[in-house]
């Protein structure tokens, strides 16, 4: 079972390079003297074991970082855009919906994962200055940013696990505190397969999930009893129902921790509070006193409700809301602060030339087209530097072998001219 959202994520794009000369009066030293471009906002998540929800995406699906700025003369670089970390619990599954690749099958507490890299920001003039060119007229526009759908799949991660005897009014109580609807019916394994809901207290979310009645001997798998214990795993406090019309409160008990403890040991080291249902009808309140003497060591007694004349429901939730903060402040300090970005998609595409149709090649070098698309056309000083460029990076030798000759028209980003 799993909390499945679709977001959208765009990282900025890189700033722009520019062109500029230093030509200020009694400066001694004058020279091309144009700034770089901020990169452009990254998109990461982090997994935080805090987390324990991934419902916030419901209401904001749409992520977008900030540009980089574009340089500016005296070398001044573009302030880069601020990058944006989404939280999510480690247990998430992110699925890159476009290429239909897992990114990221379960993190781990402190780790981070890229999924928009930020483009690069574009070299300023300044940049380009070799032995035999002093005063470039190239710069670069910056790396465009990507933008990626993704699906987030969270497995059951429920803080808290409701467990009990059938019929012991867990369904009832699930409804009446979440939004969960589990089928209700005053007999034992209404509920067939556990059950998740979200209730908010406090302006707090606490994730519940029921689990179907156990059955002595569950351990062993009776009544699907080790199906269902498996969702107790990731839980961190127990609310233990003891049904209040039982001949036996503390058999019933007994027979619910023994099953836990028989399943998996650890488990019953779990934070538990213990409370006593249907407390609107008589007896109930006498024989809880019973079991309220018998409650395991170190487990909270939670008194006695009832969901038909909502009794106590409130001061339950304040207690499961005292451990839930217990927990979150023990979490907080130790939490994982070396943060390990396990996730780097490319950005960019590898260099090669295409041959769109006789007479026509396309140079598909990233680095060839950033200039070219900030190139001064009219200019024909910067021009002959531009065509110098492409045989610096390999490009006109590369168009050479693919076949390309003088008249063919080669073409880089949105500009065109013709081989010589």
């Amino acid at each position: 079972m799993l909390y499945k959202i679709t977001i959208s994520v765009s990282s900025g794009h890189g700033g722009n390079g520019i062109v500029n000369g230093r030509k200020e009066k009694f400066i001694p030293y004058g020279g091309p003297d144009g700034g770089n471009g901020g990169d452009g906002g990254s998109i990461y998540f982090l997994f935080d074991k805090r987390e324990s929800s991934i419902s916030k995406f419901i209401t904001s699906r749409k992520y977008k970082a900030k540009n980089g700025e574009n340089g500016s003369k005296r070398n001044r670089h573009g302030k880069s855009g601020k990058d944006i970390i989404l939280k999510i619990p480690p247990e998430t599954k992110i699925t890159n919906l476009d290429t239909k690749t897992v990114l990221v099958e379960e993190g781990v507490d402190g780790q981070m994962a890229l999924v928009a890299k930020g483009g690069r920001g574009g070299r300023g003039n300044a940049e380009f200055v070799s032995p035999t060119n002093q005063f470039p007229l190239l710069s670069e526009s910056g790396e465009r940013g990507v933008k990626v759908h993704l699906q987030l799949e969270l497995k059951i991660l429920a803080e808290v696990g409701i467990i009990g005897c059938p019929n012991a009014g867990k369904s009832s109580l699930l409804t009446q505190i979440s939004n969960a609807k589990p089928k209700i019916a005053n007999y034992p394994f209404t509920t067939l397969e556990p059950q998740v809901g979200v209730a908010t207290h406090q302006d707090n979310e606490i994730t519940a999930v029921e689990i179907p009645g156990l059955l002595e001997n569950a351990h062993k798998g009776t009544g699907l009893g080790t199906e269902f214990l498996r969702h107790l795993q990731k839980t961190k406090i127990l609310l233990h129902l003891v049904n209040g019309e039982s001949d036996d409160l503390v058999s019933d008990y007994q027979l619910i921790r023994n099953e836990i403890k028989a399943y998996q040991k650890n488990l019953i080291n779990k934070q538990e509070i213990v409370v006593v249902t249907k407390g609107d009808l008589p007896q109930t309140q006498e024989k809880a006193k019973t079991l309220e003497t018998n409650i395991a060591e170190g487990s909270i007694w939670g008194g006695v409700i009832s969901t038909f004349i909502n009794m106590r429901i409130t001061d339950v939730l304040n207690q499961i809301l005292i451990l839930k903060n217990h927990n979150y402040n023990q979490e907080h300090q130790s939490l994982n602060t070396k943060l390990e970005v396990i996730y780097a998609p490319k950005v960019g595409e590898a260099n090669k030339i295409v041959k769109e149709k006789e007479g026509t090649y396309k140079v598909e070098y990233e680095a060839a087209k950033r200039v070219a698309k900030m190139i001064d056309k009219s200019d024909l000083l910067a021009w002959a530097q531009f065509l110098e460029y492409i045989r610096t990076i390999g490009a006109q030798a590369a168009l050479v072998n693919s076949g390309a000759k003088q008249g063919d028209t080669i073409v880089a980003g949105e500009i065109s001219w013709t081989m010589e």
